[in-house]
């Protein structure tokens, strides 16, 4: 039997010969570890409407089922699987909280999968680290918050790291069998995820070939074939039709672009989506976000004398998605793009902060300290209130009034019109995208005096106007204006455009959204 990552986190005698009752300890503590991750996941994950991404989420899986595929490859550059899964698991609800229900699940599957795999690869106390590094993550928590897949791709991966490492243990078929399902239904849930597996298995293929064992080698090699010919429909149907929206840039090697990158992506994982808005607090150097996990792990590295160790994994793996990145066939940027990182970036800082803690407890505190509290103290990222717009304005609007809905609160506006109505609406795959481009033959965009388009992000005012009057007509005193996803000026110049025409009555704000009432002059 292999032997263990005794090089990195070597086992102390009372951990070799555990007694029952530390045992029931660490069972107690890993239990309140897990408690706190469920509790900051289900804490809000109502209080949040559906935005853009995740209600685009909803409106790929409501068309019929033999549409899935087709209406993925033409919305998205990602696969279709969660779509499947969203598709059936709709047919018994529609609400926010329980289009939210699976990622939340997905989300405690993989700190489960992280406790067990550093547990049995290391030991207790870094399972209890990984345990809570992971559960204070704001980008675990935003993901398990959302309608996606994110959460179940984190997950899968760390199952798939967990079988890669059974099967240096054991070399059976079962593990390699379930190391290539992993691998499979990763693939299938998110694009970024073959970077990850890419890696994480050549370097297990290399340690094989070194150490010659053949017949790893042979059943990896045979799992891996068969994993790669099941990905043959995503290669030539879905991903054909995704290349022109993928949207990555070719990055020039640099080294200072790389580093800061880098330090984005690491800071990304307790920082969540406020990453994209920059560093929270500007009296704070933004090197408190990420120099602590580094340290972590640069400690752990050094220890290291596997090339299948996490922390050379991460290296490896990192250097790869660099790589692949730089053709302009991924992101390398700290954004949801980078969380295929997250298994094992948890996973090596864990064994560092244990590390380090055997000598100097005071040392590993001061380096787990800044990351539970900027997971804790981080904003939380604003939302897209278009329940509340809706609330308001089935209870104030007349059915003589007409009703624009702009841009991008088009497809949340009508999910929550299902949803007050209990009723899926039969719209065709991608009806939004229609409307913004005023298809002739796209009659839904128009329905019971509710308008849905046009695109008029870009135009000048007079032609804004122009489109807005050739959608809703002029048959209405009264038109109320929907807006949410909006960059900012967005809806004061829309307005100010239907100036000539209108007067402006009220305005009611909500969170990211907002409804505006005008009256015909």
């Amino acid at each position: 039997m292999p032997k263990q990552h005794k090089d990195i986190t070597k086992m102390d005698s009372k951990e070799n010969t555990t007694p029952n009752n530390q045992y029931i300890l660490w069972l107690i503590y890993a239990t309140l570890a897990l408690l706190l991750a469920f509790a900051l996941r289900i804490y809000g994950i109502y209080e949040r409407a559906l935005w853009l991404d995740e209600v685009v989420e909803y409106w790929m899986a409501v068309v019929p089922l033999n549409e899935i595929h087709q209406s993925v490859a033409e919305a998205t550059h990602d696969p279709p699987l969660y779509s499947y899964f969203l598709h059936f698991w709709m047919s018994m609800g529609l609400d926010e909280f329980f289009l939210r229900i699976p990622s939340l699940y997905f989300s405690m599957l993989g700190i489960a999968g992280i406790a067990r795999l550093a547990k049995r690869e290391f030991n207790q106390t870094t399972a209890l680290t990984a345990v809570i590094l992971l559960a204070v993550s704001t980008a675990d928590i935003r993901y398990a918050q959302e309608t996606g897949q994110y959460a179940l791709m984190v997950g899968l991966l760390t199952f798939n790291l967990l079988f890669l490492y059974q099967t240096k243990r054991d070399n059976g078929w079962r593990s390699w069998i379930l190391w290539g399902t992993t691998s499979l239904v990763s693939i299938y849930s998110f694009y970024g995820t073959t970077i990850f597996i890419l890696a994480t298995a050549s370097a297990f293929l290399f340690y094989n070939l070194w150490k010659r064992q053949w017949a790893a080698v042979k059943k990896q090699i045979i799992s891996g074939t068969i994993t790669l010919f099941l990905t043959l429909p995503l290669i030539l149907i879905i991903i054909p039709q995704q290349l022109g929206r993928l949207g990555a840039a070719r990055l020039p090697i640099i080294w200072e672009q790389f580093l800061s990158i880098s330090a984005k992506i690491i800071a990304f994982q307790w920082l969540g989506n406020q990453q994209l808005l920059g560093w929270p607090w500007p009296q704070i150097p933004s090197w408190f976000g990420w120099l602590p996990v580094v340290i972590a792990i640069i400690i752990a590295l050094v220890k290291s004398k596997s090339i299948t160790a996490p922390p050379i994994l991460l290296i490896f793996t990192w250097l790869i998605y660099y790589a692949i990145s730089r053709s302009g066939a991924y992101f390398f940027s700290g954004t949801r793009h980078s969380l295929f990182i997250t298994p094992l970036l948890i996973l090596s800082a864990a064994i560092g902060i244990t590390m380090i803690g055997r000598k100097y407890k005071i040392l590993s505190l001061l380096l787990i300290s800044p990351i539970l509290l900027i997971s804790l103290l981080t904003p939380r990222e604003g939302q897209e209130d278009l329940r509340s717009v809706a609330h308001y304005w089935q209870e104030n609007s007349h059915v003589d009034d007409a009703t624009f809905v702009y841009y991008g609160a088009a497809p949340g506006f009508q999910y929550q019109l299902d949803v007050a109505n209990e009723n899926v609406s039969n719209l065709p795959r991608h009806w939004y995208l229609d409307c913004w481009g005023n298809r002739p033959e796209a009659h839904y965009c128009n329905d019971n005096n509710i308008h849905y388009g046009r695109w008029t992000r870009g135009k000048a005012p007079d032609e804004r106007e122009a489109l807005v009057v050739e959608v809703i007509g002029s048959e209405s005193d009264r038109l109320w204006l929907v807006f949410a996803h909006t960059r900012p000026g967005e809806q004061e110049e829309l307005v100010q455009a239907l100036a000539t025409r209108y007067t402006f009555v009220s305005e009611q704000l909500f969170e990211g959204a907002s409804l505006v009432l005008l009256d015909i002059k």
